[in-house]
């Protein structure tokens, strides 16, 4: 069916979010005229929207004057469809550069544990290797 991307309610990885992005912006209306310059703004901007809301959840919480929703599980699913856009951005931009997220997000993840002494690990489904600074500058597709 046309229009139908893999992921959805069943999206289990960041490459999943990466192919339906690559999809989806074969459709998408001037999509040929997006560069990487925008992608940055287009991420600035939904978070820009994110912290609007986490300052109105602040509000709610601490009883601050001037937040507009009813109540705060509306609130929170607003915050949720805005950590969503960031998170597809920020795909967008993974996917403009190159970047699999699949394998740097872990990498990142377990190298900042390693950094402050934290036995955290992100334990991926695939094996994740070390990728070498030479990886990330050179974003060629393994960082």
């Amino acid at each position: 069916r046309s229009g139908q991307f893999t992921g959805g309610c069943g999206m289990t990885s960041l490459s999943d979010l990466s192919h339906s992005n690559k999809e989806r912006q074969k459709v998408w209306g001037g999509s040929d005229e997006i560069d990487i310059a925008f992608r940055g703004l287009e991420l600035g901007g939904e978070v820009g929207e994110l912290q609007n809301l986490m300052k109105k959840l602040i509000r709610s919480r601490k009883n601050i004057t001037g937040n507009s929703y009813a109540d705060e599980y509306e609130l929170l699913g607003a915050i949720a469809e805005e950590l969503a856009d960031v998170v597809i951005c920020a795909s967008l931009i993974a996917n403009d550069l190159g970047i699999d997220l699949d394998h740097a997000v872990p990498v990142k993840f377990n190298r900042t544990s390693r950094k402050y002494n934290i036995d955290a690990e992100f334990i991926h489904s695939q094996q994740v290797t070390q990728v070498t600074e030479a990886d990330w500058k050179l974003g060629n597709g393994s960082a």
